[in-house]
């Protein structure tokens, strides 16, 4: 069983989503700010999701990375590519000319251990004894779930059967096809209206993906009381129509 749980992957990947948005898109943010101080903020969080060691935290650090560049590009600003760029490779550069540090060798062995893990496989493989002693319990409760809390660390604590790795399976258990097929529905509600008005939502669509993806092996939504208001206060300001109008007044 595992219960380690971490905010810095969520937090850190999600403040980068902002800061990019911040540097790309202009009408996002205070032009009182400097553009020196975004871009350094910006390298500074790519760094440490790098730093945190979570293998989805450092996947979709570069995934935004590349994705806002693109964006940024294609919005005439060409300035955050060659920079981030720039100090990304100067920063892996620093780490493998130096080895001969101790903290840095010691960096360097835990962020090459974590690029040898990054692949699926070996991921789900840590965590398929959660999902198999859970698919009898899964099956039968299938229509209606177990309930709310059924199937978290409370329970396991007490003898239970709970998944602690996979978002989708602990909320199969407790909550049933009914009342996932309802989150489904609000999830893909949510992402088509973000969608259709993109360059408003942003923000709140890259973040809501982002949460999605690290729902495969990591109970985000339903562990942490800090992680998981981040997830619904995005899916409220994509319904927030007041929201909407004045982005697209902005624009």
């Amino acid at each position: 069983m595992s219960t380690k749980f971490s905010t810095q992957d969520y937090t850190s990947t999600s403040y980068l989503i902002s800061l990019y948005t911040f540097v790309t898109i202009n009408v996002y943010r205070n032009k009182q700010i400097s553009n020196i101080w975004l871009y350094v903020l910006a390298v500074l969080g790519f760094i440490g999701a790098i730093l945190c060691q979570q293998r989805i935290a450092m996947a979709c650090s570069v995934l935004v990375l590349i994705f806002f560049a693109v964006w940024g590009v294609k919005k005439g600003n060409k300035t955050f590519l060659i920079l981030t760029s720039v100090v990304v490779v100067a920063f892996f550069a620093f780490i493998s000319f130096l080895q001969f540090e101790d903290r840095i060798s010691i960096i360097n062995d835990m962020l090459t251990q974590r690029l040898d893990e990054m692949n699926f496989s070996y991921a789900m493989s840590q965590r398929t004894g959660q999902y198999e002693s859970a698919s009898e319990e899964i099956m039968r409760y299938i229509l209606t779930g177990k309930g709310m809390g059924a199937g978290g660390h409370s329970a396991t604590l007490y003898g239970g059967i709970g998944v602690h790795d996979g978002e989708y399976f602990h909320m199969l258990l407790e909550f049933g096809i009914i009342g996932c097929s309802l989150l489904l529905f609000i999830i893909i509600a949510t992402l088509k209206r973000a969608f259709q008005h993109f360059t408003a939502f942003i923000i709140e669509f890259c973040v809501i993906v982002y949460f999605l993806l690290c729902g495969v092996g990591e109970n985000v939504l339903s562990q942490s009381y800090l992680i998981g208001p981040i997830f619904w206060f995005c899916i409220g300001r994509v319904w927030n129509n007041s929201y909407l109008n004045r982005r697209l007044y902005e624009q």
